[in-house]
């Protein structure tokens, strides 16, 4: 079933595997005029591509000038684009580079595309804000910028059971590439990952509580009747 809606922000936050993808791409399918924002299309699509041939002589060689970011030899890799060979750097905690060059570049960009396609009539949803975020304060002040003031907004916080988390990471390494990198740090182990889950990416993390937000668990919920719900959240007048 399709939800007509006025322009707002969606915003979707959670813990890895949680279901923010399948969720937020459920809702910009069921929403007409929604658009979909997501981190990792927009990291895996350009941020992390890296130019590095001869076009710019006053700049160090690329591997130089990262030497000490642990991007090599593990974390890069070349590749074949439409404006030649590049190399491409994986989404690993392990890099140094990423977490400086690309990691909230992301969000930024996310809410300059989210902003101008609210005024275009638009619903933008956002996905792949993490609890660190919101532990920091980050996720409220992108919320709050003067360019949302005038669109109703909406935080869904998307979490799961640590079975039901690390079989979704299982699965997710052995489809995605990105993915079956950072599994390659050892953290989904059966033994302690639960424990790693609560330390780096916990369910409910200091200051969710001072947003207005919808807590969805997914664990026991099908994607139908977890959208459904996030459909009479959305649709619900703006805290």
């Amino acid at each position: 079933m399709s939800k007509t809606l006025s322009p707002r922000l969606v915003v979707i936050s959670g813990i890895p595997a949680g279901g923010k993808t399948a969720i937020a791409e459920e809702l910009a399918r069921r929403i007409p005029s929604g658009v979909l924002l997501s981190r990792d299309h927009v990291s895996y699509g350009g941020l992390l591509y890296v130019n590095d041939r001869a076009e710019t002589p006053s700049l160090p060689p690329f591997e130089e000038y990262v030497k000490n970011d642990k991007v090599f030899p593990n974390d890069a890799e070349r590749v074949e684009t439409p404006f030649g060979p590049m190399t491409l750097i994986h989404d690993s905690a392990r890099s140094d580079f990423y977490k400086r060059h690309a990691r909230e570049q992301g969000y930024i960009i996310m809410g300059r595309v989210a902003a101008a396609n609210m005024a275009a009539g638009k619903v933008a949803i956002i996905e792949g804000f993490l609890p660190r975020s919101i532990e920091s304060g980050a996720l409220k002040r992108f919320m709050d910028q003067p360019m949302f003031g005038a669109f109703p907004k909406f935080l869904i916080h998307v979490v799961a059971d640590a079975k039901t988390l690390l079989a979704r990471q299982k699965n997710r390494a052995v489809k995605d590439r990105e993915a079956a990198t950072r599994a390659k740090t050892g953290y989904l182990s059966e033994k302690g990952f639960g424990e790693f889950m609560e330390k780096e990416h916990p369910r409910e993390p200091k200051g969710l509580k001072d947003l207005p937000h919808s807590f969805l668990e997914t664990s026991s919920l099908s994607i139908d009747e977890a959208v459904t719900r996030c459909l009479d959240y959305i649709s619900s007048p703006a805290e």
